[in-house]
């Protein structure tokens, strides 16, 4: 007999003696009391205090599995809410601050060129398109399961998307393009977070020039930022050493160990290597040729994406 059939029989055992006793109880009690019984009154009432215990217990235990299953539904609804919040934290976060800081340029500075007034404003309204998509993409997720929200994969041309992340950067004009078409496998607002974070700290080292380059290597994608010297800061470089011990770093560590995990959640890696003088940050991705065979690539427009002009980083129309 297994551990299970043995939990059953006892169980079973308990409530047969427990609604045996409470029948004998009301039989006792009604004796006591000076009540003269017949047999087949003393059973019959032997059998009502049976069944009345019998329901309580049972009644009483599917109480006690409910509450159980009740707080185990509440648990992962807060474990489902708690990863809602932080998906949105890391995929707004960016794209809010870009237009913060936009729109404090043209108020405090009213007298910029017009031509900039135009700029910017068409960088800020992109970004709120942006924005829009992000939460129209949000509300129409379902929840598969309650321990994780679930995230759209499909084919990404990484070329367009890091044109159109340092386009709308404070420093645009540092960056040079070496752009391959290159299409990677992933969930597209994860994949547009890390270029973020890998171009927003690049910006923050000793390069004066950074170059963006993207291509096929076999069955990979990658993406990688180059320049002269250190382009990472020390705090922000720290993330991507095999010590994942650091836990206390500042904003820039945190930044790049949040895109190095979203990385690697999507089966890729960002890597660092700086030789002669020269280094590089480099994202790679799984390619839609070797992305897990139970998914399925949806119908986009992203199939008939513009082709890239490499010498100045735009679209062109393709031939």
């Amino acid at each position: 007999m297994t551990n299970s059939n043995t939990h059953v029989s006892v169980s079973t055992r308990t409530l047969v003696a427990a609604a045996s006793i409470a029948g004998a109880a009301v039989v006792a009690a009604l004796l006591a009391n000076g009540v003269s019984l017949g047999l087949t009154a003393t059973f019959t009432l032997y059998v009502v205090g049976m069944s009345a215990m019998l329901a309580i217990i049972i009644r009483s235990m599917r109480a006690k599995t409910s509450n159980a299953r009740l707080s185990t539904e509440i648990d992962h609804l807060k474990a489902a809410d708690a990863h809602l919040r932080a998906r949105m934290h890391y995929m707004m976060r960016d794209a809010v601050g870009d237009i913060v800081a936009k729109s404090d340029d043209l108020v405090t500075t009213p007298d910029l060129p017009y031509d900039e007034q135009r700029r910017l404003l068409s960088s800020i309204r992109d970004t709120a398109h942006e924005i829009e998509q992000t939460l129209a993409d949000v509300a129409s997720s379902h929840r598969d399961d309650y321990t994780a929200m679930p995230h759209i994969h499909t084919s990404i041309l990484l070329g367009e998307e890091l044109i159109s992340i340092a386009s709308t950067s404070p420093f645009s004009d540092r960056f040079e393009f070496d752009i391959e078409r290159t299409r990677a496998w992933g969930d597209p607002a994860q994949v547009r977070q890390i270029l973020r974070t890998l171009v927003n700290h690049t910006t923050l080292g000793e390069a004066e020039r950074l170059t963006l380059q993207t291509a096929q290597r076999g069955s990979s994608a990658t993406a990688t930022v180059s320049g002269h010297g250190a382009i990472l800061p020390p705090d922000t470089l720290a993330a991507l050493s095999d010590d994942r011990s650091q836990k206390n770093g500042g904003p820039g560590f945190q930044a790049m160990e949040l895109a190095r995990d979203l990385a690697e959640d999507l089966g890729g890696e960002i890597s660092h290597v700086q030789a002669f003088g020269v280094s590089h940050v480099m994202l790679t991705l799984p390619t839609p040729r070797t992305r897990p065979s139970s998914e399925v690539i949806p119908v986009t427009a992203s199939s008939e994406f513009e082709s890239i002009d490499t010498a100045t980083g735009r679209s062109a129309a393709a031939s």
